[in-house]
């Protein structure tokens, strides 16, 4: 079967130089390779020289072994072939070449024994060859001499009768099929084998495997030609949907002596009582049948012994077939017009005559390719060909972008090197190690397109473009997995992979997935990549903020692990500020456990956490492949209005199946919320099957555990965290349904580098006092390097956030005793200051609405440079807050609002889009509140009748100054219709001000565009136009065309503003025609259309232009 694998020392395929044809094979056989099969694949049968005429391929006996030291071929082989009239040089019409080629299947048998084992490939039904003409003489089959044929004489031979069905998964999960469906309707079936030239009255064996659903007794009953073989009892199974779905047995049957000259397998199915479902998942027959040709090919396994094969046509052939690579021709007497010849036990022979010579499917000329050469690699990106061009560009972007060196490969190439064309995760997996030991560089592998637990396509949909790994077992909900955890495992005695503990591995590499179906979707995600890496309307302190929600069910289980979890980060990264968001604290409608109970709010706080601004959204709790939660949080038909595009989460989900990406009838929430092109998530950290509750833990915690050590000054990549957060999570099966849906080698959006507080009140750190309400305090800072040092060229803004100590909450216990948590959610201030050479300072008055109790604050920073793409954070622990200041400020006078919908051009009754922002302007001497404590001060929106939506996290006050700021909040998907909004704030002494707007909504898709222009009108030589737009940070085509009074169009030009910010001015005319003449003087009409690539909402605006 080939040299050993060494993963170094093949840095050359055959591939690599010269002509190539793929040929495709089914069924063991001897081929003929002739005049008509070189036409279709391409070849001038004139131009060839037939001697150096030849065949490569693998004959690998089943599919390529799993464990990494086992044997397997280097690369392809030239396999022998007999030629059949090439002697004079040429390749006649009626001249051939014959090979031998091996099933993709595997089977072993022991004649002595009479052991026999089949495994259907689980990857392929076809094997494949390669056709090429060598520069130098090809290798032909070399003879086996007759032997002595003197002695007794055998006639007949053990025929292996194979019959497996792949019709049924139970599950929809690992790589068990099984056939033919038995039930109360359909309980019996028959297997028919030929029984010609069966030797009656001889021993055979038979081999049978059962599966059954029943919750009941049930049982097989077996007859071989109306012989009675034996009944299978089945163990009744238990309903339980978490426990195993269906009993496996297998039976082997020996006759000593059957004397009926039938050989059909009958197996029938019986249930106790009710109805279920049985299955056959093979039923083969190994039986004594006389070595005659007419009868058909032969595969012969002898003992030593003399054989004489009778009938037959012309041109008989027995070729010793032990190596199908080495293929030999056996010669042999001819003796009363039988072939007669000594056989060797340990041989397999292949018999057969003119007439069974096959036809190999022609597949067509490959490509010279040579991945054994590849040059090194830190990130591999591999995918299928129908992605190429999508996959460059993100490998391009990550060189660019990252300077990691990046390769892309497909999955098609490494089959032709690996495994001879032929479909085999373990081809993958071997590339991938092959690059790992070649260069010891490689760090990441991230595969681009989705997969399916069904390797064939037999079901409808067909989504297999990236193979993944599927566990050996099928029947058990818990226990049966899908994973690409296989394809990082590069140490030497891994890859087996057994399905206990026992058979752990470590990662060596980062292993992620984008399930994509289309190049389209793709091309979505490595935009919505790029933008979240580069987009300047990414940056904000949403990066600061990480968010447990957690479900309500199993005894408040998920609850104490979120918090748990809350707990660790809050303790480990404390420049991360977290929110707890539990669902027993929102009152739910509906029945208490009642399927149809809901929570519309906290859904609504889910949703703000994943659209309107979380580094990282855990959720912890019940789910499937479409709900979060029975009370259905969140389900994917939330999924399309999902428009968050610069505020993306790493979202976790610690539940079950809600990634599930290889069943192609479903496409899950995780697929859907990590592909949506305009929002959902940048990448996932995802279950894939149903999981416990304690692995659900267990790996959130090893994420987070990882997630708290940085490299060197960074955070790690997302391979790096999903590598250790699955090898410190090892349990056997159970952490295998987990996986990284994302680019493996990208890093989240943490911010680079450290914000110091130096000075409260010119005061140092280790001589400060507590702050207290109202009192009026300046903060000091610095922005640090990674070395330690003032970063002298930061230049831009800081976001400062005080806030107050943890504060207590109960949940309302609505399945269960209420809890009780603590989380530090009050904001006591959130404002903007300039850093200039790398300092800053920022002015606050304390909130009056404080826990008066002195206790540890937080004061959090969040740093964007204005001119460098970099920002940075920091957090200070130490403050005490509590008390109330002596001598406030006096201030009786309410805050001052203005409030405006989509821009500050609004108007109260204009109309506006079903996506919009809020925007409200308050002024107040003593700053507004945002803490939710002491009198009911909140910054409040009330929607039309709706309950009001507290604004606090919303408002920051304006660069530099306390007394002014914005209330910025995202509103989506509002209904078509006149609405109105009235808005409440309080100043930080709880003087109250409100204010009400009305506003249309139109389901007309339109842009609103204010302001448009252009400068200088009248013009001479050039003109700019410019506008104000209503979709900021989308892309926009726009196009502008000038138009004479005549009604002719003189010139049109197309633009495309990617990211565009509010104001677009940078559109110029020189007052120049389509054939860059200069226009005559007058006057003309320009056209300017605006269209954005998010939703396909246009608008348009005519005027006129001067020329002079």
């Amino acid at each position: 079967m080939g040299g050993a694998y060494m993963a170094v020392g093949q840095t050359q395929s055959v591939l690599r130089a010269g002509d190539w044809y793929k040929i495709a094979i089914m069924q063991d056989g001897a081929y003929r390779i002739d005049a008509n099969v070189l036409k279709k694949l391409g070849i001038d049968r004139s131009s060839i020289n037939p001697a150096n005429l030849t065949v490569y391929g693998n004959a690998v006996n089943g599919i390529l072994p799993q464990a990494n030291s086992a044997d397997r071929p280097v690369d392809l082989i030239e396999n022998a072939t007999m030629a059949v009239g090439l002697e004079d040089g040429s390749f006649d019409k009626d001249d051939y070449l014959l090979f031998y080629g091996k099933s993709p299947h595997r089977v072993d048998f022991d004649p002595v024994t009479r052991d026999f084992l089949f495994e259907k490939n689980i990857y392929s039904d076809s094997s494949f060859y390669f056709v090429t003409e060598k520069k130098q003489a090809a290798k032909r089959m070399a003879t086996r001499p007759v032997g002595t044929t003197t002695g007794t004489v055998t006639t007949d031979y053990w025929r292996t009768s194979i019959f497996e069905e792949d019709l049924v998964n139970i599950l929809s999960s690992g790589r068990e099929w099984f056939g033919e469906r038995l039930s109360n309707g359909v309980p019996q079936t028959t297997i028919k084998h030929d029984p010609t030239g069966y030797v009656t009255g001889s021993p055979l064996t038979v081999y049978v495997g059962v599966v059954s659903e029943a919750v009941v007794p049930s049982a097989f009953h077996c007859a071989l030609g109306g012989e009675t073989l034996g009944t299978i009892n089945m163990t009744p199974m238990s309903g339980d949907q978490y426990e195993t779905q269906a009993d496996i047995r297998y039976e082997r049957y020996e006759i000593a002596s059957h004397v009926e000259d039938k050989l059909d397998l009958t197996i029938g199915f019986e249930i106790s009582s009710g109805n279920a479902k049985g299955y056959i998942d093979y039923g083969h027959l190994v039986s004594r049948h006389v070595l005659n040709l007419d009868h058909g090919v032969m595969s012969i396994y002898p003992e030593n012994e003399v054989l004489a094969i009778s009938g037959g046509e012309t041109n008989r052939y027995v070729w010793d077939i032990t190596d199908p690579t080495a293929v030999q021709v056996q010669q042999a007497l001819i003796e009363n017009e039988s072939l007669r010849f000594e056989a060797v036990a340990g041989v397999q022979y292949w018999a057969f005559d003119e007439s069974h010579i096959e036809k190999p499917i022609v597949v067509g000329e490959v490509a010279n390719q040579n991945l054994h050469g590849l040059a090194s690699a830190e990130v591999l990106y591999i995918t299928n060909s129908s992605f190429e061009k999508q996959a460059q560009r993100l490998a391009d972007f990550r060189a660019t972008h990252d300077g990691l060196a990046t390769q892309v490969v497909t999955v098609g190439d490494i089959y032709n090197e690996f495994s001879s064309g032929r479909q085999d995760l373990t081809a993958l997996r071997d590339f991938i190690k092959h690059q790992y030991d070649s260069y010891g560089t490689l760090k990441y592998v991230t595969l681009l397109g989705d997969c399916s637990y069904d390797y064939k396509d037999r079901i409808s949909d067909k989504t297999n473009w990236v193979p993944v790994y599927e566990a050996r077992n099928s029947v058990h909900p818990l226990y049966s997995y899908s994973s690409d955890d296989f394809l990082g495992f590069m140490e030497d005695d891994e890859g087996e992979w057994i399905e206990t503990s026992a058979g752990d591995h470590t990662l060596e590499l980062g292993i992620g997935r984008v399930p994509v179906r289309t190049p389209t979707e793709l091309a979505q995600y490595v935009d919505k990549v790029i933008r979240y890496e580069t987009s300047r309307f990414m940056y904000g302190n949403w990066k600061n903020k990480v968010v447990f929600f957690a479900d309500d069910e199993d005894g408040k289980r998920h609850q104490r692990d979120a918090d748990r979890l809350a707990t660790l980060v809050d303790t480990s990264r404390r420049e991360f500020n977290i929110r707890r968001i539990f669902l027993d604290s929102y009152e739910q409608v509906g029945a208490m456990g009642e399927l149809d109970q809901r929570s519309p709010r906290a859904s609504d706080a889910f949703l703000e956490a994943l659209t309107k601004g979380s580094l990282i959204l855990n959720y912890v709790g019940h789910g499937n492949e479409r709900v979060l939660a029975t009370e259905q949080v969140f389900t994917v038909d939330m999924v399309e209005k999902l428009n968050n595009r610069h505020l993306l989460p790493f979202v976790v989900t610690a539940t079950c199946a809600f990634g599930n990406y290889d069943n192609p009838e479903v496409v899950s929430g995780g697929e859907q919320i990590l592909l949506a092109p305009e929002g959902g998530a940048i990448a996932m950290l995802t279950s894939t099957r149903d999981v416990y509750a304690d692995t659900n833990y267990e790996i959130n915690k090893a994420f987070y555990e990882a997630l708290s050590q940085k490299d060197g000054q960074y955070f790690k990549r997302l391979g790096d965290l999903m590598k250790e957060t699955k090898n410190n999570s090892l349990v056997g099966f159970g952490n295998r349904n987990y996986g990284l849906l994302g680019d493996a080698s990208m890093r989240l959006a943490f911010p680079e580098s450290a914000v110091e507080l130096t000075h409260i009140n010119g005061q140092a750190l280790d001589d400060l006092d507590s702050l207290k309400a109202l009192g009026n305090y300046t903060l000091s800072g610095q922005i640090m390097t990674a070395t330690g040092d003032r970063d002298e060229f930061f230049e831009g803004k800081v976001t400062v956030t005080l806030f107050d100590k943890p504060a207590p909450f109960t949940t309302l216990g609505d399945e269960g005793d209420p809890a009780t948590y603590q989380d530090r959610d009050v904001i006591l201030f959130q404002g903007d200051a300039t850093v200039t050479n790398g300092t800053f300072t920022i002015e606050t008055i304390v909130s009056k609405n404080i826990d008066y109790d002195f206790g540890e604050g937080k004061v959090s920073f969040y740093a964007q440079d204005s001119l460098r793409a970099t920002d940075a954070h920091g957090y200070y622990s130490e403050v005490i807050v509590g008390g109330i200041a002596t001598d406030p400020i006096v201030d009786q006078g309410a805050p001052v609002m203005h409030l405006y919908m989509g821009d500050t051009g609004f108007k109260t009754g204009d109309q506006v889009g079903e996506n919009t922002i809020l925007l409200a302007r308050l002024q107040d001497i003593s700053g507004i509140n945002t803490s939710r404590l002491g009198a009911d001060a909140n910054i409040m929106m009330y929607l039309d009748d709706e309950e009001g939506v507290n604004l606090n996290a919303y408002y920051t006050s304006s660069l530099d100054t306390y007394q002014e700021g914005w209330v910025l909040y995202p509103m989506n998907n509002l209904s078509d219709g006149k609405h109105s909004l009235r808005l409440v704030a309080y100043d930080n002494q709880n003087n109250k001000s409100e204010s009400t707007v009305t506003f249309q909504v139109s389901d007309e898709l339109k842009i609103l565009l204010s302001e448009v222009k252009n400068f200088p009108n009248p013009m001479q030589d050039q003109t700019t136009f410019s506008f104000l737009h209503d979709r900021l940070g989308e892309d926009l085509d726009i196009s502008l065309s000038i138009t004479n009074l005549q009604g002719q169009q003189v010139l049109r030009i197309d633009y495309e503003v990617r990211e565009a910010p509010t104001l677009v001015e940078d559109i110029e005319w020189d007052g120049s025609d389509a054939n860059g003449n200069k226009v005559k003087k007058g006057i003309y009409i320009y056209k300017l259309v605006v269209q954005s690539n998010v939703d396909g909402a246009k608008s348009q605006v005519y005027n006129k232009i001067i020329v002079l």
